[in-house]
């Protein structure tokens, strides 16, 4: 889901000259962006002065500013992060975009197309295009808007909730308490129930919590206002049943709904919750819940363990304990929503980014790996686990392999030879300076050249010398100690990162 669909290009490019002015180690002049974004100067001038505006508005401690020299640079606060501003700044061009609004019509009233365009000071062709906009992005979830359906949706229950969950992640940039675009009820968005009886952490984040209040915010709202119940099969109720909490009920002591439905909403919203806030699970928890799945005799946990299997030994690793339960825990997951859920994840999750920047670079080594992961998935005595799935789904599959592949392989480490003729001290404080700060497994101090791959040294070491060089002249200059950290860092993380299967 991507911000060209709420934004114009213009509000993109706005965006990224924030983000620019954030990140960048030297002044920014508008000649910098003509040349970056393809625009006239004219155009530069007048996106930043309505950038300026537009963080008038949405904040009231940030300046964006124009110095004499004609370079532009940001007046704020310290504790003002880029994380802050830039979700905010979003947030806000997201909030006031004619598509959002037009969602909003949708799923918080009962107007018609008339009266959405009445309110709105839409045409009524304006509107029409956006429904025909917000429908090409549920139509990976396999939906349908449709105002003259009692709930606003056609299709199936559960894709209906997944998309708008998706859809107020993506517009809710920043912690609310309240992260929905109208008024509900407080109760729908009190944890208690969740908190005592459901999960286990004894403290969650703020992102924790508002991410957990719309998930039961939707189901709560979906059954109270449209009377939409979830009808699944007995398929993929059996699949799910150990992510279920015996105590847990969505609608507390509610005695009006009947005991079947409570009984559906509750075990599938327990596992969406664990599926959709992956990490608020603990690594016990985990460990209860494969340990169920491991003497439950079901088709998909067999499949788990020959999944896991095969694919350690294709991509020759080893699984580490915990390593093992992650795995085994995310893959779970992800074969339920392959085999019962009709979403391409990935068209969510992957595909979240705000310009088409030419700098940003697939790494090779996923690129081979992937290709690599596809192979192994279509071969002839993988794929009868998967005929059922349409093959374009597996592109998810890809991802969580090559994760799996990730935690469970270790890095290679990074064999520092150090050497100095101009004192007999440096040697031993780089040593210990670099073993104090990178982990065991990162680095190591050798004493023999052969077994380095990276030399420091203030000499120059011959043209046999066919490893990693960094030269380091200048005991005395702090600026030297900081470039060597940043080539080390550099090195581990090529190591340490993206690691190849060969």
């Amino acid at each position: 889901m991507r911000l060209k669909y709420f934004l114009s290009r213009k509000e993109l490019i706005k965006i990224e000259i924030l983000d620019d002015l954030l990140i960048s180690q030297k002044r920014i002049f508008p000649k910098d962006l003509t040349r970056k974004f393809n625009v006239s100067k004219n155009s530069i001038l007048r996106y930043t002065a309505e950038l300026q505006e537009d963080l008038t508005i949405v904040f009231d401690d940030i300046t964006l500013c124009c110095s004499e020299d004609g370079d532009y640079y940001l007046e704020k606060c310290e504790w003002q992060n880029r994380a802050y501003l830039i979700n905010h700044m979003k947030e806000f061009y997201i909030d006031n975009s004619s598509l959002y609004l037009v969602l909003k019509a949708v799923i918080s009233t009962n107007l018609t197309i008339p009266q959405i365009a009445e309110t709105l000071n839409y045409s009524l062709s304006t509107v029409y295009a956006k429904l025909t906009t917000l429908n090409t992005l549920a139509e990976p979830y396999e939906i349908e808007i449709d105002i003259t359906h009692p709930s606003r949706f056609k299709g199936r229950e559960f894709n209906v909730r997944f998309f708008l969950y998706h859809i107020l992640l993506f517009q809710n940039r920043t912690i609310k308490q309240n992260p929905f675009p109208t008024n509900i009820p407080q109760i729908f968005l009190d944890l208690t129930n969740i908190e005592t009886n459901l999960i286990s952490p004894k403290k969650l984040t703020s992102s924790h919590e508002m991410r957990i209040r719309m998930i039961q915010g939707i189901s709560l709202y979906r059954t109270t206002y449209h009377q939409e119940w979830l009808t699944e099969d007995d398929s993929f109720l059996k699949d799910i049943i150990f992510f279920n909490e015996s105590n847990f009920n969505l609608f507390g002591d509610n005695d009006l709904i009947a005991t079947s439905s409570q009984l559906i909403e509750s075990r599938v919203f327990c596992f969406l919750l664990r599926a959709s806030v992956f990490e608020i699970e603990s690594f016990q928890e985990k460990r209860k819940i494969i340990s169920k799945y491991q003497q439950s005799g079901l088709k998909i946990a067999q499949k788990i363990e020959y999944i896991l299997e095969s694919f350690a030994k294709f991509a020759k690793f080893e699984y580490t304990t915990a390593g093992y339960t992650e795995s085994y825990y995310l893959l779970l997951i992800n074969l339920i929503y392959l085999k019962h859920v009709s979403i391409d994840l990935c068209v969510f999750y992957e595909d979240d980014t705000f310009s088409e920047n030419p700098y940003d670079k697939t790494n090779e080594a996923f690129i081979s790996n992937s290709s690599k992961i596809k192979a192994f998935i279509q071969e002839n005595s993988f794929s009868s686990f998967f005929t059922k799935i349409p093959s374009h789904k597996l592109h998810q599959l890809v991802y969580i392999l090559h994760y799996i592949f990730d935690i469970n392989t270790q890095p290679k480490q990074l064999n520092i030879f150090i050497q100095f003729s101009k004192n007999i001290h440096t040697e031993a404080l780089l040593a210990h300076s670099l073993t104090s700060s990178f982990s065991s497994e990162a680095l190591s101090i050798t004493k023999n050249p052969d077994e380095a791959n990276l030399f420091v040294s203030d000499s120059y070491e011959g043209k046999n010398c066919h490893v990693e060089h960094f030269f380091f002249e200048n005991t005395y200059n702090s600026l030297e100690y900081q470039r060597l950290y940043q080539f080390i860092t550099r090195l581990i993380y090529d190591n340490m990162f993206f690691k190849k299967i060969e």
